[in-house]
């Protein structure tokens, strides 16, 4: 695959962690999804390229569960804490 070539089932450049297409699962009820479909505190952040996958992965929530008891807000309070 070329440097810049796009993943064809998300049209994202992939890097060295996969691309927006990889499963994860809801740290909140364990239903599995492609990040796409996933909610992160911290997704439409400007750094959220630039955050390690390791960082990210226990952060991510099915649609149903995020915003549920604001544990978004939560979640963002613990990364913004963590990149100080």
């Amino acid at each position: 695959m070329a440097e810049d070539a796009r993943c064809g089932g998300c049209d994202c450049v992939p890097n060295e962690d996969g691309c927006e297409c990889r499963e994860v699962a809801c740290v909140a009820c364990g239903a599995r999804d492609h990040i796409y479909n996933m909610e992160h505190a911290l997704k439409d952040d400007c750094d959220w390229a630039y955050i390690p996958f390791s960082d990210k992965l226990d952060g991510f929530y099915c649609p149903s569960c995020f915003g549920a008891d604001d544990c978004e807000e939560e979640q963002r309070e613990d990364y913004e804490d963590y990149f100080e």
